[in-house]
């Protein structure tokens, strides 16, 4: 019930919230009033997040940054003889990715939105853009849409404002999202950066507060009254100054909030194809029986790598598939296959694609691949079993994650099948293959469609499921980007410790459990579970002894862990239940992830006998 009145009320916000900002950003706007906290002299944010990339964004913008085709944030000149940088709009992002050392494609919008994107959606009136500072921002390509279907890309700052560097002449702009119609969608970006979660953060010389991923509006957070535009102002009007030891040290993954944003309804996907191509996904021309299923694949004159390229295509591009041919062995996963596609774009550009990075969608005659129905997985005791209702179709499988057919894969023929791995099948008929099933089976037989035996965290997936410690979160999904709360922890330990949990609500037993034991206090059970408020539940169930200092100093954030939680911390760390992240950090603050949950039970586990 909480969590269906909290989806509502978020829905119910962020719509109503998206009317007041850009009614807000509006009337700045229009009377040249300078928005509150977006200055040139402010305090930088934390390097990697996504407010860091915001004002970025704003920076670039205050100090002039040049258009230029294809720059990537170069230093050059102005007209005036001053150093500035130049770039072009997607530069303008490359530039900050490249600054601090990020995952960053040098191409276009298209190359920015396919290699870095976890999450996107469209500025429509239902749901508006996430209140996200550092989203980027896409306006679909009509000119030349082969190259790309994203013609353009900015950066998200708040407050219904992006920045871009537009085009020559222009140069840097920053204005709201509502007085330029060509952005049409945002994106949530997964190349290292790093989201708020809740609490309080600064940026760009102001405190905004951020409740589940989002900065609140119009609100009012420990006696501040927040405004339309997230800014914390003071009794007297103005923007509150800002002060770091308000601020949450908390960061999540591009994954996480993208768990977060479906759950509240958003899609994840943007309508950029459709607005292209007219509606639909699919091509309505039967002729364009194939699409490309890498990104930026070359379209080549002759079926190999030596010969010169005829155009770069973007993923999902539709092509009519003229015939196989064989040509230069290429490899891909561990596996090699010499088979290439002859190819015709819709702009006429024929030339080859290796087969590795193309594939049928339609079966010749004019019907998709819909008419061959991939392979359903079924665990039956000791036995998976694959089956398939297309009459006539075999079908193909890999337990090696390389793509299963009839070329390459094993052809099923019945339940010599076994549990404890992920297998990838096909089913095909005349030539033609399905989609592609994958499903990961355990070593109890339950099914998983989000993990697979390559993960780095499958085989803690793998025993706590077996130990009955974890169940799934969905319909064949474990869910391991989810968050758990304190509650499923006091739960899961009592189960550990013998007790029956069963009961209304169900974590009452739990929690019960936990309060008498000592094992927590009980306090606000359905907030989700930080990694140091983990490993101290773990340490009180143990009944351990503090660790050494030294272990826990050796990590670049240890300054960051609670008092409460040191002995703990400095327990997990010597005993090696917590090995810490990227950057040699234990990011106490951050909150836990069920895959991380799941390593360190497994690492409790072993460590317990």
């Amino acid at each position: 019930m909480r969590m269906r009145e909290m989806k509502h009320s978020m829905k119910n916000r962020n719509r109503s919230g998206w009317v007041r900002l850009l009614a807000a950003a509006l009337v700045l706007c229009v009377t040249g009033y300078a928005l509150p906290g977006l200055t040139l002299n402010a305090q930088a944010a934390e390097i990697g997040s996504v407010l860091h990339f915001a004002e970025h964004g704003i920076k670039a913008y205050v100090e002039g940054w040049l258009y230029a085709g294809a720059g990537k944030g170069e230093q050059v000149k102005d007209e005036n003889g001053n150093l500035t940088r130049q770039s072009d709009c997607a530069g303008l992002l490359y530039a900050y990715f490249t600054d601090n050392k990020m995952s960053a494609p040098a191409g276009g919008a298209t190359s920015q939105v396919t290699y870095n994107c976890a999450f996107n959606g469209d500025l429509d009136e239902l749901y508006g853009i996430p209140r996200i500072h550092g989203l980027a921002v896409t306006a679909p390509d009509y000119r030349d849409p082969e190259t790309g279907i994203y013609g353009h890309i900015g950066i998200y700052i708040g407050n219904g404002e992006a920045v871009d560097n537009s085009t020559y002449g222009v140069n840097m702009r920053r204005q709201a999202i509502s007085e330029n119609s060509s952005w049409n969608a945002w994106h949530l970006f997964d190349n290292g950066l790093r989201y708020p979660t809740s609490g309080w953060y600064s940026m760009n010389g102001a405190m905004y507060h951020y409740t589940d991923y989002q900065y609140d509006v119009d609100t009012q957070v420990d006696g501040y009254q927040i405004g339309s535009d997230g800014v914390a102002y003071g009794e007297d009007g103005a923007p509150i100054p800002v002060d770091n030891s308000m601020e949450n040290e908390g960061y999540a993954s591009a994954s996480q909030v993208a768990s977060y944003l479906s759950s509240l309804g958003y899609s994840g996907k943007d309508s950029t194809y459709e607005l292209i191509y007219g509606g639909g996904s699919e091509d309505p021309d039967p002729e364009y029986n194939g699409k490309i299923t890498g990104n930026e694949v070359r379209l080549r004159s002759e079926p190999n790598t030596n010969s010169s390229v005829v155009t770069h295509m973007s993923k999902g591009t539709k092509v009519k598939i003229l015939t196989e041919v064989e040509g230069e062995s290429i490899s891909n996963g561990g596996q090699a296959s010499a088979k290439w596609y002859q190819v015709v774009t819709s702009s006429g550009k024929e030339g080859y694609v290796s087969a590795w990075f193309a594939e049928y969608v339609s079966n010749g005659n004019g019907g998709t691949t819909t008419e061959l129905k991939a392979p359903s997985v079924m665990v039956s005791g000791s036995t998976v079993l694959l089956s398939t209702s297309t009459v006539g179709g075999n079908i193909y499988f890999t337990t090696d994650g390389t793509q299963p057919s009839e070329a390459n894969g094993m052809i099923y023929t019945g339940p010599e099948l076994t549990m404890g791995c992920t297998y990838r099948a096909v089913t095909e008929k005349d030539g033609k293959l399905s989609e592609v099933t994958t499903v990961t089976v355990t070593g109890n037989g339950m099914l998983f469609t989000d993990v697979t035996d390559k993960d780095w965290f499958f085989s803690a997936v793998d025993e706590t499921v077996r130990r009955e410690i974890f169940n799934g979160s969905g319909t064949n999904e474990f869910g391991p980007n989810g968050l758990m709360t304190r509650a499923m922890l006091m739960t899961v330990l009592a189960r550990l410790d013998g007790v029956d949990t069963t009961g209304e609500p169900w974590y009452s037993k739990g929690l019960e459990w936990a309060v008498s034991n000592g094992v927590s206090d009980g306090s606000t059970p359905h907030g989700q579970i930080t990694r140091e408020q983990l490993v101290t539940m773990l340490y009180r169930y143990a009944g351990a002894q503090p660790g050494s200092p030294e272990t826990l100093n050796g990590f670049a954030d240890a300054g960051r862990v609670s008092g409460y939680a040191l002995d703990a911390m400095r327990w997990a760390t010597e005993n090696k239940i917590i090995q810490g992240n990227e950057g040699n950090r234990v990011e106490p603050k951050a909150e836990a992830t069920r895959a991380e949950v799941a390593v360190m039970m497994q690492r409790f586990l072993h460590l317990a006998g």
